[in-house]
């Protein structure tokens, strides 16, 4: 029996996905939009990201939170699905937001050092209005706001 191999790496992409740890979710708030977000807070689950998905749900996405503040890159190896990502300084404000293109293997920088990187749907900040100094509300270790 011969398996196209499109279809023998969704099955093993599903596996994949199936047998490892998934992150907690929790909402967020960006200026007053509530949204959901995967937070990858172990070197694993940063490591894993949304490497794998086939789509994002819309108003979600992976939060990436760090435990301290330095310059961040990320890159899309095994991202099929196109993003949109948000560096957020220690105080809980975007600094900067780039566009990342699957399976580019550059990597994208933060413009600063930064705790924490949020991504989206490519596209998503900009169609809700959403730049540099947008404020972050209900991040993970942050007595806030």
């Amino acid at each position: 029996m011969k398996i196209a191999r499109s279809k023998l790496r969704n099955l093993i992409v599903k596996e994949i996905n199936r047998s490892l740890p998934r992150c907690a979710s929790r909402e967020i708030v960006i200026d007053s939009t509530p949204i959901i977000v995967e937070i990858a807070d172990t070197p694993f689950l940063r490591n894993k990201g949304l490497m794998f998905r086939q789509s994002i749900p819309e108003n979600s996405g992976m939060l990436f939170s760090f435990p301290d503040n330095s310059q961040r890159s990320f890159w899309m190896k095994n991202t099929d699905v196109p993003l949109s990502i948000a560096f957020i300084d220690q105080d809980g404000f975007i600094d900067s937001i780039e566009r990342m293109k699957p399976h580019c293997l550059e990597n994208t920088y933060s413009m600063r050092a930064t705790p924490y990187a949020l991504e989206m749907n490519e596209g998503w900040f900009q169609r809700n209005g959403f730049t540099r100094g947008t404020q972050v509300l209900n991040l993970p270790g942050r007595a806030n706001q």
